[in-house]
């Protein structure tokens, strides 16, 4: 997929086998792809993104990214205070050990 392409080559021929099989048959959709997202197509393809040290982040801001996270440790939204602490504790020493881990890389 287009999306992912690791170089501006492959992205190009992608998106030429994209259109050529969804243009015809969803030309609204085309369209809508064509004008809205393929202008900024700098600031979110794989190809593009890349070329920039971004230490594997793939959100739009670090407070989506760190939301995310914090969700993932939580999973319902009816926990009780004690567990929520206790999970959040869990969080910051597993985002800790990681950062660590990757700084030593």
């Amino acid at each position: 997929m287009f999306v992912s392409s690791t170089s501006v080559e492959l992205f190009d021929v992608a998106l030429d086998v994209f259109k050529e099989t969804y243009s015809g048959t969803h030309p609204t959709a085309w369209q809508y792809i064509n004008t809205t997202w393929m202008p900024h197509k700098e600031r979110f393809f794989a190809c593009y993104i890349n070329e920039f040290l971004h230490f594997s982040s793939a959100s739009t801001s670090k407070v989506e990214g760190n939301h995310h996270i914090i969700k993932s440790y939580f999973r319902v939204n009816t926990l009780h205070l004690l567990t929520l602490t206790k999970r959040l504790g869990l969080m910051l020493a597993n985002r800790h050990m990681e950062l660590n881990v990757a700084i030593k890389k």
